[in-house]
């Protein structure tokens, strides 16, 4: 009787490690395990010569700051100073999602038309995904480093990475240069580089293989380090449409969680 009150006891204690260590598992911030957190990727595309765009940056710039790392947002110019020629990023989703003029918004790569932008975005909140990516970033004088890590808990083949590289408070390209902007307009997230291809990257994602992928930006010294974001995604795409399936950023030089 004692002996069995012994291995009884055994067989709680065995049960109970396994408990506290599963719990530590789920509440680890930095495990690829469990459904990642969605978050929102919500793209502009505007320009200098348009004088309505300035009527909505106030609406682009209460996104920026109201919601945080749950909302990836990036401003990109068409056919002005700011636009990001190679690749031909932005003349290539105006052709893509046949948008009409600026301002013009894709939600998670689906055309906004109802202006209602932050409805739009709160209704895409709170979301589970499958896969995640975790930024590793550093800053060596002038050369910036990137590793961005993507996971998933299914088998992905031939989804797209993208990576952006993106600059906050961006005055006008010169004084006066944003119609209706007054003559010191600023720029937020503005969309400065692109790193992959403009369509994005093919990778594989394997459930016990994570894919990892580095890049290099070899002078930033024209950009304002302290304003210096790396935004990366994960979408599917077809000959009709982009998938959206999830994405981070972090300030250059830090690194990110999932």
């Amino acid at each position: 009787m004692k002996k069995a009150t012994v291995n009884f006891s055994l067989l709680l204690l065995f049960f109970f490690i396994l408990t506290i260590a599963s719990c530590k598992k789920e509440e680890d911030p930095n495990s690829p395990n469990g459904k990642y957190e969605q978050r929102v990727l919500f793209e502009e595309f505007r320009a200098e010569w348009c004088g309505i765009c300035t009527k909505a940056a106030p609406k682009f710039n209460e996104i920026v700051e109201k919601y945080g790392n749950q909302v990836m947002c990036v401003g990109m110019h068409y056919t002005d100073n700011h636009e990001v020629k190679f690749p031909p990023t932005t003349k290539y989703f105006f052709d893509f999602f046949d948008l009409n003029g600026v301002p013009s918004v894709l939600v998670n790569k689906k055309q906004d038309e109802t202006k209602e932008w932050i409805v739009q975005v709160e209704k895409k909140m709170g979301y589970k995904s499958t896969a995640g990516i975790k930024l590793n970033t550093k800053i060596t004088d002038n050369i910036l480093d990137i590793e961005v890590i993507s996971d998933s808990e299914i088998n992905l083949d031939n989804v797209l990475l993208t990576v952006y590289l993106v600059e906050d408070n961006v005055p006008e390209s010169s004084p006066g240069a944003q119609s209706g902007g007054g003559g010191k307009f600023i720029h937020r997230n503005l969309l400065r580089e692109v790193l992959t291809s403009k369509a994005g990257d093919p990778i594989s994602i394997k459930i016990d293989n994570n894919h990892i992928a580095k890049f290099k930006v070899e002078n930033i010294s024209k950009y304002k380090k302290s304003d210096l974001y790396v935004m990366a995604f994960l979408h599917e795409s077809s000959t009709k449409y982009h998938e959206y399936l999830n994405g981070n950023f972090v300030k250059a030089g830090q690194d990110s969680g999932w």
